[in-house]
């Protein structure tokens, strides 16, 4: 970095922002990977819930059905944000 009397310039200021966005999209990837496994686990729920009404157990299994797919879709919301925010963060 420049010393405190100099002026910045264009390209100090790039590289500090540069730094800046790489910092930030290294800290997301730890909650990436948290968000793919919790999608699966949801997504194996999904698949017992849907093998249970199969058999005829629908009373409490439409309820948990419904609430594992709205978890679903709310994790890959999230999960997509946050990968395009990466993508963005990475052309910078």
């Amino acid at each position: 970095m420049p010393t405190a009397g100099s002026r910045i310039t264009l390209e100090h200021l790039l590289k500090a922002v540069n730094a800046k966005l790489r910092a930030q999209a290294a800290a997301a990837q730890p909650r990436v990977a948290d968000l793919r496994k919790a999608l699966t686990q949801v997504e194996r729920q999904i698949t017992n819930y849907t093998r249970a009404i199969g058999r005829g157990d629908f009373a409490s299994l439409e309820i948990a059905l419904g609430a594992a797919e709205q978890r679903r879709a709310a994790l890959q919301a999230e999960l997509a944000q946050r990968m395009e925010n990466s993508k963005a963060q990475s052309f910078s």
